[in-house]
């Protein structure tokens, strides 16, 4: 017997996107992102990061990447969506495990943030454990 999930996204994979219909397409995506971030949740278990964690220190890294430079809270806020009192908050508890380094900017009263040693390799090991954990 198949569930709900897998007998929509088998139509889908037929062709069936049309006749789902929109909205029902939307469930089956939506569906199919809440089990990723399930599986992704219990792989981040091993690396003790919890999913926010992860994808905040995640949107370091590729705002990192993408200035070539450390960032600020708020480049952090937008590289992963979330609104900046969550980075705040995410980003105390990532300062406390010495997973990023943050300091004052020279350019106002914001912090520059940028990824530790210990912050890469825990962000390596979390995306070992997230690509092991998929299907």
């Amino acid at each position: 017997m198949y569930t709900y999930m897998e007998m929509a996204t088998r139509k889908v994979a037929r062709g069936g996107a049309g006749r789902l219909g929109a909205l029902q397409q939307a469930r089956v995506e939506y569906l199919a992102a809440w089990q990723w971030r399930r599986r992704v949740e219990a792989a981040l278990r091993g690396v003790e990061l919890t999913f926010t964690q992860w994808f905040v220190l995640d949107g370091v890294a590729r705002a990192e990447a993408m200035q070539r430079d450390a960032v600020s809270q708020s480049d952090v806020a937008r590289a992963t969506e979330l609104d900046r009192m969550t980075v705040s908050q995410v980003m105390k508890i990532l300062v406390d495990r010495d997973l990023v380094d943050r300091g004052p900017s020279a350019s106002g009263p914001t912090y520059r943030i940028i990824l530790s040693r210990r912050g890469a390799q825990v962000l390596r090991e979390a995306e070992e454990a997230i690509s092991a954990a998929q299907p």
